[in-house]
């Protein structure tokens, strides 16, 4: 009776998952799920009681419990207290559960997502990866006889993956809007190799390898070393703790969001899963509305596969990321990432789309808006300064000079438009504006120009065409007055906002 019962839950757990499933890795997943149906039969069977077991290891489960941050102060960082602990495993991997099967045979392993089979020998065998706080049926066969069977749980937040790839971890768990994030959908992690195929493919079900590394540092990789049927995608270059490279993150966020409507589990990597990776997973999770110190807890974890070389919320990296995301148009960290993300291109429904495909609970939808940030910083501004070919600066009535603002080559089709005072033409020099660009590391001059306005909504082009880097710093000085000093007053209401142009 009691294996009856066994065989009648485990398939109606297939069964389920089978229906969870939709698009085309619904075939790819049904095949694997009937084959371990039809491997069930009666036979004379030693079925064990649920066996609830702590699957995150107990070094991450201190370290989740017992620190906290604070998203005002990046002057603190804990995870080295943790990491430098020794410890009788390795701590980027889980506790995995063992059982001792009496015969040689197969060993089957079967969660709501997925079901594997492998061949073992009798004795003490390992089950690893599987769903968190979900029940997991495992089951030995000889001949296609059931002889062992039993229920696992593993416990805990923090789905570790076990396999030959460092640093793999699933995304699933963290805290979010309306509930958390679902397990199975988005993985990250460290290089990939063929030798991961077992877990990454027939256990967790991936379908889709985008790897950041970049076409120049991916080794001449023109497939996914899991196999020919995975989907590869390979960025042109590489996103590294910065927003600024718009045509990467666009392929990026299109991939993840393609594969996600599409039910098709996707591992996102770099080479250590840390830098490259780590920035994704940061914009990823504040899509979700994970908060800002779980997004740094998340960061931080990463410390545990390539200790000594830790990754900190306190590293410069990192702080200037979280620096650039803040500086950002938006009342929330999650607001300034949705409004960056649309202003790549993308819209409300797409990205509500993936939110309620990822969260498993009930999230509200979230608005684009436009940035409007006022990029004049009156506190900054030199007063009666202006601006000359050279770049330098030197004393001149009426004119109020910008500090450094920095551009890039994606702001080639916007403009900064400035309202809230009136300009008028310099008689002496006969120009309303001048704009100098800089070199990003130097601040050596690149180009400059003079600009005269005949418009009432005067604007400056936010980016020179004919320079060659990423990213630039531009100054403007407009004149405000003629040759009459200006004091806060009459800069006080002034605005510099990116706008089409």
């Amino acid at each position: 009776m009691a294996n009856k019962l066994y065989q009648e839950s485990a398939i109606r757990d297939i069964a389920a998952a089978i229906r969870e499933k939709n698009g085309s890795s619904a075939t790819y997943k049904i095949a694997d799920m009937g084959a371990a149906v039809r491997a069930i039969k009666t036979g004379d069977t030693s079925t064990e009681p649920l066996a609830e077991y702590q699957q995150q290891n107990p070094i991450v489960t201190q370290y989740m419990e017992e620190v906290s941050y604070s998203s005002s102060d990046y002057s603190v960082s804990n995870v080295l207290s943790y990491s430098y602990k020794e410890t009788a495993y390795t701590k980027s991997h889980p506790t995995g559960y063992d059982i001792n099967l009496s015969k040689n045979g197969k060993l089957h392993l079967a969660d709501k997502l997925s079901v594997i089979e492998k061949e073992i020998s009798a004795g003490k065998q390992t089950l690893s990866n599987s769903i968190p706080n979900e029940v997991a049926h495992w089951w030995n066969t000889v001949d296609g006889t059931t002889k062992q069977n039993g229920t696992i749980k593993p416990l805990g937040q923090v789905r570790m993956i076990n396999t030959t790839a460092s640093n793999v971890r699933d995304l699933g768990g963290w805290a979010c809007d309306g509930g958390t994030i679902k397990y199975g959908k988005l993985f990250r992690g460290g290089e990939l190799f063929a030798s991961d195929r077992d877990v990454l493919v027939k256990q967790l079900g991936i379908r889709h390898d985008l790897d950041l590394r970049g076409k120049a540092d991916n080794g001449g990789l023109t497939s996914s070393p899991l196999g020919s049927e995975i989907y590869y995608t390979i960025t042109d270059s590489f996103v590294w703790y910065s927003l600024s490279n718009g045509a990467d993150w666009t392929t990026i966020l299109q991939t993840i969001f393609k594969a996600v409507r599409r039910n098709e589990p996707l591992i996102f990597h770099c080479a250590a899963g840390a830098d490259r990776t780590g920035t994704v997973a940061c914009i990823v999770e504040a899509i979700l509305g994970v908060s800002q110190p779980n997004i740094d807890k998340d960061f931080e974890l990463t410390t545990f596969a390539v200790h000594p070389n830790a990754r900190r919320r306190t590293d410069e990296n990192w702080t200037n990321l979280i620096g650039e995301i803040s500086a950002s148009y938006g009342s929330s960290f999650r607001d300034k990432v949705v409004n960056w993300v649309g202003s790549l291109g993308f819209t409300a429904e797409e990205i509500n789309n993936f939110r309620k495909s990822m969260i498993n609970g009930t999230p509200n939808d979230v608005v684009v808006e436009e940035a409007n940030a006022n990029y004049f910083n009156i506190d900054t501004a030199s007063l009666n300064t202006r601006i000359g070919s050279s770049g330098t600066t030197s004393s001149y009535n009426g004119i109020v000079l910008t500090d450094f603002i920095e551009v890039d080559s994606s702001m080639k089709d916007k403009v900064f438009i400035i309202g809230g005072a009136t300009l008028v033409t310099n008689t002496a020099y006969n120009y309303t504006a001048r704009v100098c660009f800089y070199d990003i590391n130097s601040k050596a001059v690149i180009s400059n120009t003079f600009v005269n306005y005949s418009s009432t909504k005067p604007h400056i082009v936010a980016w020179d065409s004919d320079i060659t880097a990423d990213k630039a710093f531009i100054r403007i000085s407009l004149v405000i007055k003629n040759n009459v000093a200006i004091t806060k007053n009459d800069v006080a209401n002034l605005t510099l906002t990116l706008g089409d142009a």
